[in-house]
């Protein structure tokens, strides 16, 4: 299919078409149709109801090859919600014939009549410009209805078709229980030589980019602290995963700016939209890094979901600590060996709960029982019997466990003691998910994927990540060994993955400095943002280090004052004491000074943000695990247009040889 060069079009009669789809919204008070063709129309029972929505945007519109019969009209709008009224056609973005705006892989009826589509860029709320793309030649004035221009004899548009992908089976072992396998579950490092056997997307030198001029316009915009609506621009070979259904296991691999979150945040919205016929999900899970992730995110989830109950967003820590029925401030290690975060475990807190409740020792209340199967893991039972008679558990639960009152703040062991509360019951408020989508999923630990698997009644996964920006020596090591646990291993014993290279956040400069802490076999992305400074490298003494970093930091925000700018640093203390001591004004994470404002961020609260700069400190300081960066490398990649880096110790192998 051969695309002509894009034009913008004026944007006042669609302006004028939104208002009246916001006045036909605020008039709907009927059930909704199914959205496609006429031919398979529902019967009239199971449907949806639409949850009430004020806003209704318009996201873009198709023009067909004349009126055609399965919607009695020549072109159609894409928007939030579906409204047929007085010659208005709008079908919800997640419905199967918004597959001819998107152009996906999994294609509608409509799709092979599609000539011309129009994309929507906003200013403000309000529709600014329009770009508008003909698919076929020799279309002149497609979305003029009563006078569509078409040559007599246009020729048939074939749109390829995906070859049926091999059903994915659950594992014996998966299926026959929800009880975690016994053993150990960190598995040995995968050999950087192995060779990898994942779906990849097409390069981004071959696929095809739709809406480009707008989409090159967005990314190139100033970031702003949340995530803003990418609906109009989203890609098609991000649509296509994103609208994969709900019952087949996704993972997708990508480095850093390929758009895994945007996938994750339109997945979610789409698989629980109340207007989807089939397999929509009731109630979803999403899981991120960090607290500030899920504030990151869910401003972008409100304005997609049309359920707003049907979605929650939390973080690990935050889940696990729902599970154990506390808030409490976290501190020291995540891991100290592989036991802290065995699925082991898991069996351990349910012996010792039947040990306690066989003898009639287990108390009433939920936090007092979980307190004592604690402390009968501690003691490893007692003269009646020992909970475990391997010698190395018992040398770990007699030895490395404190008294249960002095446990609650320790990060290590948050996952034991979300154990003994789920081994009595889970919480109510967590029971009933229908889907479970984890993101930055190369850091969740093998116990805490054994309690998220147990939120789910029948497995339905959508993951993740990038192996290369793992931050610990005790989480999974491969696609295969997160795969394999999540018993969705395909029948040749390979994961289903879908690697993805298109770089959207971060410029070439960013990721090939940042790429230089990588095996040279994985610096696959190719950034759409080909051109932009180069990242700059200042060495200081380090008596005056932390001054170096309040300087760069507002130089940056001087040449990004629409944007925002962030300090990454091993020692955010220390780093936010400097900048109060030049006048800057410090709350939490967030320093600011005449009107301008910087994120003072830790490694581990910089995961899954971006900016548009980003000053980066001492290297050489951020933990290494298996021999990778993978903490610095996520720092590095965090910044959209510019990188700088300021040290007083030598760079890292890598940084330090820079050509």
């Amino acid at each position: 299919m051969k695309s002509t060069p894009e034009r913008r079009i004026d944007a006042a009669d669609e302006r004028a078409a939104e208002s009246r789809y916001r006045k036909a919204l605020e008039r709907k008070q009927h059930p909704v149709k199914y959205q496609g063709p006429r031919n398979t129309q529902w019967t009239g029972t199971g449907r949806p109801h639409l949850a009430p929505h004020a806003q209704g945007e318009l996201v873009g519109r198709v023009a067909l090859r004349g009126v055609h019969p399965l919607i009695d009209a020549g072109d159609f709008y894409i928007g939030e919600r579906y409204v047929e009224e007085d010659g208005l056609h709008v079908y919800s973005w997640a419905a199967p014939v918004a597959c001819a705006f998107f152009r996906g892989t999994n294609h509608h009826a409509l799709c092979e009549s599609t000539v011309a589509v129009r994309t929507f860029l906003r200013r403000d709320g309000v529709i600014a410009q329009v770009v508008e793309e003909a698919l076929v030649d020799g279309v002149t004035d497609p979305f003029s209805r009563r006078e569509l221009s078409i040559p007599a004899a246009p020729r048939k548009v074939t749109l390829p078709r995906p070859a049926p992908d091999a059903p994915v089976q659950r594992s014996s072992e998966a299926t026959a229980s929800k009880t975690p396998a016994v053993g150990r579950n960190v598995p040995a490092p995968v050999s950087e030589g192995q060779p990898t056997a994942l779906r990849r997307s097409p390069s981004p030198a071959r696929a095809h980019l739709r809406a480009e001029s707008a989409l090159r316009e967005r990314l190139a915009a100033p970031r702003s602290s949340r995530l803003e609506a990418v609906l109009s621009t989203l890609q098609p070979d991000q649509y296509d995963l994103v609208s994969r259904p709900g019952n087949e296991p996704l993972l997708v691999q990508g480095h850093p700016g390929t758009g895994k979150t945007i996938i994750a945040i339109h997945r979610a919205a789409f698989l629980v939209d109340t207007e989807r016929r089939e397999n929509r999900v009731r109630k979803l899970l999403l899981v991120g890094p960090t607290r500030e992730y899920a504030d990151h995110v869910s401003g972008l989830l409100g304005s997609l979901v049309t359920d707003p109950h049907s979605v929650e967003v939390t973080s690990v820590d935050d889940l696990i600590q729902r599970i154990r029925g506390v808030s409490t401030e976290l501190s020291g290690p995540l891991c100290r060996d592989y036991r802290d975060a065995d699925v082991h475990l898991m069996l351990l807190a349910q012996d010792a709960r039947r040990r306690l409740q066989r003898r009639g020792v287990l108390p009433p209340g939920r936090r007092e029982a979980a307190a004592a199967v604690y402390e009968a893991l501690r003691t490893n039972g007692d003269t009646q019997g020992v909970i475990t008679s391997d010698r190395e558990w018992s040398s770990y639960l007699t030895t490395q466990l404190p008294a249960y009152d002095r446990a609650h703040g320790y990060r290590v062991l948050q996952g034991l003691l979300a154990a003994c509360a789920w081994a009595l019951s889970p919480p109510p408020d967590l029971r009933g998910f229908d889907h479970v989508i984890v993101d930055e999923a190369q850091d969740v630990l093998p116990l805490q994927w054994a309690l998220l698997d147990n939120l789910l009644e029948e497995p339905s996964w959508t993951v993740l990540g990038d192996m290369n920006q793992r931050r610990n020596d005790w989480a999974f090591h491969s696609w295969t060994h997160i795969a394999d646990h999540l018993g969705c291993l395909d029948e040749a014993g390979k994961p289903p993955v879908v690697v993805v290279e298109r770089g959207y956040r971060s410029t070439g400069p960013i990721m090939r400095f940042a790429g230089l802490l990588l095996p040279r076999h994985e610096r696959t992305v190719e950034s759409l943002q080909a051109d932009g400074p180069e990242p700059v490298v200042v060495r200081v003494a380090q008596t005056v280090l932390q001054e170096e970093v309040v300087t760069t930091a507002t130089s940056l925000l001087g040449r990004h004052t629409a944007g925002t700018v962030a300090v990454i640093t091993v020692d955010p203390r220390g780093a936010r004491e400097r900048f109060a001591h030049q006048g800057w004004k410090c709350r939490g994470q967030r320093c600011e000074r005449g009107g301008q404002a910087v994120r003072v961020l830790h490694p581990e609260s910089a995961r899954g943000l971006e900016f548009d700069a980003v000053v980066v400190v001492e290297p050489a300081d951020f933990p290494i695990n298996l021999g990778r960066n993978g903490l610095l490398y996520t720092s590095l990649t965090r910044a959209n247009r510019e990188l700088a880096v300021v040290h007083s110790k030598r760079l890292p192998d890598g940084l330090a040889g820079r050509r």
